[in-house]
């Protein structure tokens, strides 16, 4: 996709094409170095609870890459990255296959996410319980973020979570 659009705008080089995909890999990279103090615990407690973990996630190569190699990656039972799969949320194909992943139906389902890709409204249509993580917003960063969506219960901190597991 990086390089069909260097090429449409006409500042494809392979020089170009490598800085920009390095500079994705180093800020996704970063991401994953700057996780919220309470990620691991959180995920650790569901797992010792007995919960499976899905994961649909939007995302090119590289990302996935990454994803796979992360720490977080070992407490997903079902991932399901838009990459591999060659579809995209909001696309109920992507939430379909994490559940038969998962092996359960949708309204035994939390879904958890920040907002973006009308992934809120898609898992709820399909009868999933849903949360808008707010835990990710951060000041200043207001035109990359996902809108606060009053419709849906906010969580601000991944412990909040452990909440609403039955």
């Amino acid at each position: 996709v990086m390089e069909m659009l260097m090429r449409q705008h006409g500042i494809y080089t392979q020089e170009n094409y490598r800085r920009v995909t390095d500079r994705r890999i180093g800020v996704q990279t970063d991401c994953f170095s700057h996780l919220h103090p309470q990620i691991l615990p959180m995920l650790r407690e569901l797992k010792e609870r007995g919960i499976r973990i899905g994961l649909i996630t939007n995302c090119f190569s590289e990302e996935a890459k990454l994803i796979r190699e992360s720490e977080l990656f070992p407490f997903f039972d079902a991932p399901c990255l838009s990459w591999e799969l060659g579809i995209r949320k909001p696309d109920l194909a992507i939430y379909h296959a994490c559940l038969e992943m998962l092996g359960i139906p949708a309204e035994n389902c939390l879904y958890v996410g920040d907002g973006g890709s009308r992934e809120l409204e898609t898992a709820g249509s399909l009868g999933m319980q849903v949360l808008q993580a707010t835990w990710y917003r951060r000041e200043g960063f207001e035109k990359y973020q996902a809108a606060i969506r009053p419709e849906f219960p906010q969580i601000s901190d991944p412990m909040e979570l452990l909440s609403w597991i039955e």
